[in-house]
């Protein structure tokens, strides 16, 4: 991996931050006291600061790992499978790679053969009109949107290729137990048990990146690259409120979103909650409406300002329950689970509103289609001196089974 010393230096910034709140833990929660004021305000503070870093550490490692990738000899990687009927990928990404990048000068242009536009566009439209993206170009999208925001870390996610949508069998309805009978009596059907099916169907997004001319000229960074990092922010972005907060009408259906066809009303408690805030009572009885299975795969997903409240939680004697009451020594879970913050959970604080959720979130389905595509401004916006490209990608988001899932809810 290229450039040590920097991932070096922040290894060792890490390990000795880490280091010190272990020396903390050790010296008062685990030897059976509690920790001051200012003792637990120095650890919050080390805590903040080891998450900050330790991202960072994971975003320099991906990037050197990248380039490493990147600068490997392809002499010995395996020939291309071309299928009878398509387009070579090497032309494919070929074509991509210059019709993505257009020339410094606007007055001209980026200069295709026939035969790479062929493989490119879907519409006879000049400047590179619509690029079919290639499928490595996607792939890597879709990892940075993982990394970049994280319910699709946590969810199942498929590819949809050829079909329209993606069925989903569900147990409607399920049978309480199997019956016991003799040896040679005959089996009885179940009346009760249903299946289902729920269809998702890969919605359409798009969004616009632009970027200086000179930008293009004297990046450091290739222009690809800074195209797939911004659609991984912005459609993450938009993908994570969806997949939160979502309608289902026309975009995805989101946790946070009461509906039959996803989580419904059945799956609230508000006990331990009043009108305007949360108590350490709903947090238990939230973690333990789950049954174990689920429950041991569980996250807690709210926004900072929920968290926040939960970490000023406070017993009879003014004295906080996150160390001592709802996290033990697990600073970073919440009734034995660990939790996520997102800014775009809900965090307005009143009658009947959600304010965060446990889940086992590998029930929450994702589709995509792999038919993205990028349009690239060359002319739109000249008069500023400046390149865009629009993006726009398929998906679709639900809850597949609402018994993974409990929302807590002021009363």
């Amino acid at each position: 991996m290229r450039n040590n010393a920097k991932v070096r230096d922040l290894q060792g910034r890490l390990n000795n931050l880490v280091g010190e709140n272990r020396s903390l833990l050790a010296e008062t929660v685990e030897a059976g006291t509690e920790m001051s004021t200012e003792q637990w305000n120095t650890y919050n503070a080390k805590d903040e600061e080891i998450t900050r870093l330790d991202e960072q550490l994971q975003a320099v490692q991906a990037h050197y790992d990248r380039e490493d990738r990147l600068a490997e000899p392809a002499d010995d990687a395996e020939p291309p499978v071309i299928t009878p009927g398509q387009p070579d990928p090497e032309l494919v990404s070929r074509a991509y790679d210059k019709a993505l990048v257009p020339k410094p000068d606007r007055n001209e242009r980026t200069e295709l053969t026939a035969e790479e536009r062929a493989v490119l566009q879907t519409d006879d439209l000049a400047g590179g009109g619509y690029n079919v993206v290639p499928e490595q170009f996607m792939r890597q999208l879709l990892q940075k949107i993982d990394d970049t925001t994280y319910i699709r870390g946590l969810s199942t996610t498929q590819t949809v290729t050829q079909a329209v949508s993606l069925g989903v069998p569900t147990l409607e309805t399920k049978e309480s137990d199997a019956d016991w009978q003799g040896e040679v009596a005959s089996t009885s059907r179940s009346q009760t048990w249903v299946l289902g099916k729920r269809e998702l169907y890969p919605r359409l997004s798009a969004k616009l990146v632009r970027s200086s001319r000179n930008y293009i000229r004297n990046a450091a960074t290739p222009v690809a690259e800074f195209v797939r990092a911004e659609f991984a922010r912005l459609f993450g972005e938009t993908e994570e409120n969806a997949f939160l907060t979502g309608s289902g009408a026309g975009r995805p259906l989101g946790v946070f979103t009461a509906s039959a066809s996803g989580i419904s009303t059945g799956r609230d408690v508000s006990t331990g909650n009043t009108t305007t805030t949360i108590g350490a009572d709903n947090l238990i009885e939230v973690a333990y409406s789950l049954k174990e299975g689920y429950f041991n795969r569980a996250t807690w997903i709210g926004h900072r300002d929920w968290v926040k409240r939960v970490r000023l939680l406070k017993d009879g004697n003014g004295d906080y329950l996150w160390q001592a009451g709802i996290a033990g020594n697990r600073p970073n879970a919440i009734i034995d689970r660990p939790y996520r913050m997102s800014e775009f959970a809900p965090n307005t604080f009143t009658t009947g509103l959600y304010v965060a959720i446990l889940g086992d979130f590998s029930y929450y389905w994702i589709a995509t289609a792999l038919s993205m595509e990028l349009q690239v401004l060359n002319e739109l916006y000249a008069a500023s001196n400046e390149v865009g490209w629009i993006g726009r990608m398929e998906v679709d988001a639900m809850p597949i089974f609402e018994e993974a899932f409990a929302r807590s809810a002021l009363a």
